[in-house]
């Protein structure tokens, strides 16, 4: 493997691609990040593109919250001596440590990423008045090493899913620009601040990990024919715990998740140029009309309709 510098977020971070990756190819990682310093110690990083290969990337950093609203993607991230999370369409991931830290992350082949990730530094939060995060790990030890980092997994749910949407696609500029994505950020942090005090309390942390197991084994295997029985059985679950689980910890139904999980896939195949019968076989539907049904569903268009990459506006 071949590894080269990105710039810089709160720390130093190196990409890894697979063997054989075009480095000068700019549609991955390189193209699709925008960083914005908004001053006092807050930062938001906005992240838009499709992986051509898989690609993984480590990164090191100081003291900060962080949370990542992702919108679309797949892949996985790692904190260094704490856990592996999946990444998911329609989650939010919240990082928290007290002293410098490192992880890897990774984003599945193929795959289109849309995410906003807002960073404050211990002094702003002190500055907005937010004291030690001491409920908040009470509210998840099963995320929490030995040095009280923080790392949880969250549905996003509507709210959350808005303000990233609203911050991804600002236009203002300047001045105006700035105030909007410091209210956006700060209002990223409130919310998922209120999911995290109120999340998965009701599960155990053993359990709390195996949903979590259970989720990225959809994200990363999707196209295999999973049933409740064949994912409890997995990581080790009973089906009523799998169930409790996914509703707790993501805020869907283990079929909603993976119906989610599978058609993000293929409208990112699809916008790819992936033949639509093709896109649906390959995220394990063997209907079309019933892909198509579901999809329209899901995306409010058909797969016809779904924009492609190249397509003439």
């Amino acid at each position: 493997m071949e590894e080269f510098g990105l710039p810089p977020v709160d720390g130093h971070i190196h990409c890894v691609r697979t063997a054989g990756a075009d480095l000068t190819d700019r549609r991955g990682w390189l193209a699709g990040l925008e960083t914005e310093d908004l001053g006092n110690g807050c930062r938001v990083n906005r992240l838009v593109f499709t992986a051509v290969t898989e690609e993984r990337f480590r990164a090191e950093g100081p003291p900060t919250i962080c949370i990542a609203v992702f919108l679309d993607g797949r892949g996985s991230m790692t904190v260094d001596g704490v856990r592996t999370l999946p990444i998911m369409p329609g989650t939010a991931i919240l990082f928290h440590s007290p002293r410098r830290t490192g992880g890897e992350n990774r984003i599945a082949a193929g795959c289109r990423v849309r995410c906003v990730d807002v960073r404050f530094s211990p002094e702003s939060l002190e500055h907005l008045g937010l004291p030690s995060l001491a409920a908040l790990l009470r509210a998840d030890e099963a995320g929490c090493s030995v040095q009280e980092t923080l790392f949880l997994l969250r549905p996003a749910g509507p709210a959350l899913l808005a303000s990233a949407r609203d911050a991804l696609g600002c236009t203002l500029q300047g001045s105006a620009r700035r105030l909007y994505l410091q209210a956006k950020a700060i209002e990223i942090l409130s919310l998922m601040v209120a999911l995290a005090e109120t999340g998965a309390r009701q599960l155990l942390p053993r359990d709390q990990r195996r949903v979590e197991e259970a989720a990225r084994l959809v994200a990363e295997r999707f196209q295999e024919p999973w049933t409740i029985g064949s994912l409890a059985r997995a990581v080790g679950l009973n089906e009523r715990k799998l169930k409790e689980g996914f509703r707790a910890v993501l805020g869907r139904t283990v079929h909603a998740h993976l119906e989610e999980v599978r058609l993000a896939a293929a409208a990112a195949m699809i916008q790819d140029g992936t033949a639509i019968t093709e896109a649906a076989m390959a995220v394990g539907y063997g209907s079309p009309s019933h892909f198509a049904k579901v999809f329209r569903r899901r995306h409010g268009c058909t797969p016809r309709d779904w924009p492609r990459e190249g397509a003439a506006a």
